[in-house]
């Protein structure tokens, strides 16, 4: 850490003494400074946020055609020129995360009755929150087309038990769900197709929680 600050200050902690708010100010500066490829930032170290801050603060910039140059002084020493705005602006960070899997009661709403990948759409019977998925259970999409789980002819809502898998990123520093899947349909309305594993029931969220608990709120399901 004090090598990263050294690196955007020209000095090392140690000589701010107890001088922090000058130390804090320099490091800005120093960070807004830099341009993409001379910005060293340590692995140990998410500044993915302040990134993307700054990524937008030079791309506002640069629209504007009055603004001929960024200086971080009172005078008019602008350090950074126009023509030069373009290597301050980054693209977005994206970075993998682990699938997070949910139990979860849904009701049909629209249905897919054909062989295709379109994504179906349900309701969260117990959140009401809408939710859009690819069926990836490829048994019960067979069996459903083939009409082994017909719907109710009558105004009831079908509904399933299923394992939803929702694909994450972190984006800019941001969790964003990009993906979500029907892994496993495991009840179509009064039919078991196959039972819940008990492993499943004791490690994910799931049907028996009550509904004020936060884990199906992290994300928008929509």
């Amino acid at each position: 850490m004090s090598g990263f600050i050294k690196g955007l200050t020209g000095k090392a902690p140690s000589e701010y003494g107890e001088n922090h708010g000058e130390m804090v100010k320099d490091s800005i500066i120093g960070f807004y400074s830099q341009d993409t490829e001379q910005l060293k930032i340590p692995q140990e170290i998410n500044l993915d946020i302040a990134i993307k801050a700054k990524s937008d603060f030079y791309t506002m910039c640069s629209k504007n055609i009055d603004i001929k140059g960024i200086g971080f002084t009172n005078d008019r020493n602008f350090i950074i020129k126009r023509p030069d705005l373009p290597r301050y602006i980054s693209q977005d960070i994206i970075r993998e995360l682990p699938d997070t899997l949910v139990l979860q009661e849904l009701t049909i709403y629209k249905p897919v009755n054909i062989p295709s990948d379109n994504q179906w759409s349900f309701k969260d019977k117990k959140t009401k929150q809408n939710l859009n998925a690819n069926i990836t259970d490829e048994e019960f999409k067979n069996d459903f087309l083939l009409g082994q789980y017909p719907l109710k002819s009558t105004r009831n809502n079908d509904i399933i038990t299923a394992l939803v898998r929702y694909e994450r990123q972190m984006i800019n520093g941001e969790e964003k769900v990009v993906g979500k899947k029907i892994d496993t349909v495991f009840k179509f309305n009064d039919t078991e197709i196959k039972p819940i594993p008990k492993q499943l029931l004791f490690n994910l969220p799931h049907l028996s929680q009550s509904q004020d608990e936060p884990e199906l709120d992290l994300f928008d399901i929509r």
